[in-house]
């Protein structure tokens, strides 16, 4: 049994094809935009954090 990952594309695709409304796809990608800016900002901070620790 194989697994398959979708791309982000696919993904858009998928969303798309069963969602016609206007404000769903804006709402979507304002969501998915927020989610990878947090993922991000997480990421440097708990970077820094260890940085900082391993300083003191």
């Amino acid at each position: 049994m194989s697994t398959i990952t979708p791309t982000r594309e696919t993904a858009f695709e998928l969303f798309k094809k069963y969602n016609t409304s206007e404000s769903l796809l804006k709402h979507a990608l304002s969501a998915a935009f927020v989610l990878v800016a947090a993922n991000r900002r997480r990421y440097r901070n708990s970077k820094y954090q260890k940085k900082k620790r391993i300083s003191k």
